[in-house]
C-alpha cells in the first residue's frame, strides 16, 4: 500500500518544469523589452535635444545686431525651424509642425541682480534670444512597446540661446611690448639700465662721460629685445613716441628737436675747467671751472657771484645763463646745470626749490645726501615749488609739450596748468597728472600725505635710464660749514651724482612716466599709477 501511494504522488508532477519555464521566458522577455525600449527612448531623447540645440543656436546667430533691420528678427525663425528639421529621431526626420520659436530679449533684470531672457521682452532692447521647443512621438518606433499595445511616448525638449555682439580685435603687437621691447629700462624690476638703442643722445656736460652715463643700449639679452620708444629698430617697429596725439584726429604730439644738439645744446651749455671755460674738457665743479685747485669752505665769493653770473672780464666767452638746456631728439630740457648760476634769481636751486626754516637759501646738503643721492620732500629737506616748474615747462625756452595729450582713447590731460593744489591728491585731473609727471622728473613718487618713493638716486634707478652715476668726486656741504664773510653761494668743490634722464622734462620721460613697468606695484592701490599705455 505504501509503495503505491509514492508511484501516484511521483505522476501527478509531471509537466509542471515546463509551466515554470514558459513563465520566467514571458518574465525575461518583458525585462528585455523594457531594457531595449529604455535605451532606444534615451537615444530619442538627445537626439530631440540636439534638434532643440541647434534650432535655438540658429535664431540667435540669426540676430545680428544690426538696428536697421530689426536685428534681421524676420530671418530668425525659419533659420531655427531650417536647423531642427534637419534633424532625426530614431531616423525619423522632424517636421516643421513639431518645432515651436520663440524670440526674444537676453537683459539684465536689477531686482534679481542677473540676466534674465523674456518673451518678447522690453521693446527697448534689441532681439537677441531664440528659444526653440521641439515635441516628436516616438511610441510607434518602440518595438516591443509597440508588440505590447503600450500607449505612445511624446518627447519634449527645450533650448534657448543668447545672442550678445561682442566686438573682437586681433592685436599685432608692432611694439614688441610682449617680449618687453618697448621699455626704455631694463630689467623689469629693480634698478634699470638703458634698454634704449636710440644714437640720438646727450653727450655735453657730465653727458661727455658716454661709457658712464650709458645712455644708449648696443647689446640686448633675451627677453630684452631694443626699445622701440624714441627710435624706429632694425626688425621695423617705429616709434611709440609717434603714437600719441593731440587730438582725436590723429595729429602727432611730439616732434623731435635738432640731432645737432646732442655735442651742443640748445639754451645753456655747460661749463668747462681750465683756463676759466677755454679748456676741452667740461668741469665737474665750479672750482675747476675757476681753476681753484683746492676750494674751502672759506674760498670767498668771486667775480661771477656779483657781477651777472658767468659773464665778467676774465670769463668773456660764457654769457649768462638763461635758465634751460635744450637735448637733442626727444630728450625736452631741463633746468639742471652744474654748476648753478650764482645770481639768486638764476639759481635753479632756489627758483625751484625752497627750504622750510632756512635763512641762507638753496643748501646742497637739503637737496643730497653726503653721498650725493637725491633727497625725498620734507620740512628739514627742501619742498617742491610746483608753480615755478610748470612755468619752466610751459615758458622757460620751448615747451616739448601739447597742450593736450591723448592715444587710442586715453585722455591724459587737456590742459597744463599754472599751479598745484596744496591738498593731497589734488582733485582737479590735470593738476593730478602733472604733479606726478614733475615728480617723476624729480625722482620721486609721492605715496601719502607726507610720503615719498625715491626712484632716482645714487642707488635707487626704477625710472629712465637708472640710478645717478659719478662724475668726478663727489661732494656734498651744508651751508653751515661755509665761512667767509660773505659766504660763497655754495662749497666749489661741491659735485653730486649726475642725472641720466632724471630732471629731465619732455617726450621721453613722459612715455617713460606713463608706462614705467618698475612702478606699477609700488603704489597703492596696484596698477593705479604708470600703466596708462593703451592696452596695459
Amino acid at each position: 500500500m505504501k509503495s503505491t501511494t509514492r508511484i501516484n504522488r511521483s505522476k501527478r508532477r509531471d509537466g509542471v518544469v515546463l509551466v515554470l519555464i514558459v513563465l520566467i521566458l514571458v518574465t525575461m522577455m518583458t525585462f528585455v523589452a523594457l531594457a531595449i525600449d529604455l535605451g532606444m527612448l534615451a537615444v530619442a531623447r538627445t537626439q530631440c535635444q540636439d534638434a532643440a540645440d541647434s534650432a535655438a543656436m540658429a535664431g540667435a546667430r540669426a540676430l545680428n545686431g544690426n538696428s536697421s533691420n530689426n536685428n534681421n528678427y524676420a530671418n530668425a525663425t525659419p533659420a531655427a525651424l531650417a536647423a531642427a528639421t534637419g534633424n532625426t529621431v530614431l531616423s525619423t526626420s522632424i517636421q516643421s509642425s513639431q518645432v515651436g520659436i520663440d524670440i526674444g530679449r537676453y537683459v539684465y533684470v536689477p531686482g534679481n541682480l542677473r540676466f534674465e531672457g523674456q518673451f518678447p521682452g522690453p521693446s527697448t532692447e534689441n532681439w537677441s534670444m531664440a528659444r526653440a521647443t521641439v515635441t516628436t512621438p516616438i511610441g510607434t518606433q518602440l518595438p516591443f512597446s509597440r508588440v505590447f499595445n503600450f500607449a505612445g511616448v511624446n518627447l519634449q525638449a527645450v533650448a534657448t540661446a543668447a545672442h550678445r555682439p561682442r566686438d573682437v580685435s586681433i592685436i599685432l603687437d608692432f611694439s614688441g611690448s610682449m617680449r618687453y621691447a618697448s621699455l626704455l629700462g631694463e630689467p623689469t624690476s629693480g634698478t634699470r639700465t638703458s634698454n634704449n638703442p636710440d644714437s640720438v643722445y646727450p653727450t655735453f656736460g657730465h653727458y661727455s662721460a658716454t661709457g658712464t652715463a650709458a645712455l644708449q643700449e648696443t647689446s640686448f639679452t633675451s627677453p630684452n629685445d631694443p626699445a622701440n620708444i624714441t627710435t624706429m629698430t632694425s626688425d621695423g617697429r617705429g616709434p611709440v613716441i609717434e603714437d600719441f596725439y593731440t587730438d582725436a584726429g590723429g595729429t602727432r604730439a611730439f616732434y623731435p628737436a635738432s640731432s645737432g644738439y646732442s655735442a651742443v645744446p640748445g639754451g645753456d651749455n655747460f661749463l668747462r675747467s681750465n683756463n676759466n671755460n677755454a679748456g676741452s674738457a667740461y668741469a665737474s665743479t665750479a672750482a675747476l671751472v675757476l681753476n681753484i685747485a683746492s676750494p674751502s669752505t672759506s674760498t670767498p665769493k668771486h667775480a661771477f657771484e656779483t657781477s651777472g653770473g658767468y659773464d665778467y672780464t676774465t670769463l668773456t666767452s660764457v654769457p649768462d645763463f638763461v635758465g634751460y638746456t635744450t637735448g637733442p631728439g626727444y630728450w625736452g630740457k631741463t633746468f639742471f646745470v652744474w654748476p648753478p648760476d650764482p645770481r639768486d634769481a638764476w639759481d635753479w636751486r632756489e627758483r625751484y626749490f625752497t627750504y622750510p626754516g632756512s635763512t641762507t637759501g638753496a643748501d646742497n646738503s637739503r637737496l643730497w645726501t653726503s653721498t650725493g643721492s637725491w633727497r625725498s620732500p620734507s620740512n628739514t629737506t627742501y619742498q617742491i615749488n610746483y608753480t615755478a616748474i610748470l612755468n619752466f615747462i610751459k615758458n622757460v625756452g620751448p615747451n616739448p609739450f601739447p597742450s593736450r595729450l591723448q592715444s587710442g582713447r586715453i585722455l591724459y590731460y587737456d590742459a597744463i596748468p599754472d599751479s598745484i593744489s596744496a591738498s593731497y591728491p589734488p582733485s582737479d585731473l590735470n593738476e593730478r597728472f602733472w604733479k606726478d609727471y614733475i615728480d617723476y622728473c624729480l625722482g620721486l613718487v609721492q605715496t601719502g600725505s607726507s610720503s615719498w618713493l625715491i626712484i632716482n638716486s645714487a642707488t635707487a634707478g626704477l625710472a629712465g635710464y637708472g640710478t645717478d652715476y659719478t662724475w668726478g668726486t663727489v661732494r656734498i656741504t651744508a651751508n653751515s660749514s661755509l665761512t667767509a664773510n660773505p659766504k660763497p653761494y655754495m662749497h666749489y668743490g661741491d659735485n653730486p651724482r649726475r642725472p641720466r634722464t632724471h630732471f629731465w622734462f619732455g617726450p621721453l620721460s613722459m612715455i617713460d612716466f606713463l608706462g614705467n613697468y618698475n612702478l606699477w606695484n609700488q603704489v597703492s592701490p596696484a596698477n593705479s599709477r604708470f600703466c596708462w599705455w593703451p592696452g596695459t
